[in-house]
């Protein structure tokens, strides 16, 4: 378990006052998702040697700014969503704090920040880029 994630169960673990439940329950959330999703789709990514899957094994045609594969499956793209859900989850946190449907809110978007990234790493997995040209 990686220091974000232990990080993250602590603060779920919390009753200290300060903070608001729902945001607290984010940030923890956020931490333990982001560094599980970003964990397993890194890990996949070293475990292949490199991050082409199909396609031209070169990033001169890669998608702008990101350089993602645009002929071939790239893992990157689950790699980059699942890590960026420490620190989106928590702003949605943020934003639904004192909403009395705020946890449902901030699970469901939990569960569709999974999806996608499932989503985009199944993708990536079957050769097909997240952008064709």
């Amino acid at each position: 378990m990686s220091i974000g994630a232990w990080f993250g169960v602590l603060i779920l673990r919390s009753t200290e006052g300060g903070i608001p439940a729902n945001l607290r329950f984010a940030i923890g959330a956020g931490l333990l998702a982001g560094n599980i999703l970003g964990g397993v789709s890194g890990a996949f990514i070293s475990s292949l040697g490199s991050h082409w899957i199909g396609g031209v094994h070169n990033d001169a045609g890669g998608l702008l700014f990101f350089g993602w594969s645009r002929t071939g499956g790239d893992p990157r793209v689950a790699h980059f969503i699942g890590l960026h859900a420490m620190q989106a989850i928590p702003v949605i946190g943020y934003v639904v704090q004192r909403l009395a449907a705020g946890r449902a809110i901030i699970w469901a978007s939990l569960l569709l920040w999974t999806a996608v990234t499932a989503a985009v790493f199944m993708q990536a997995l079957a050769g097909r880029p997240l952008l064709p040209p």
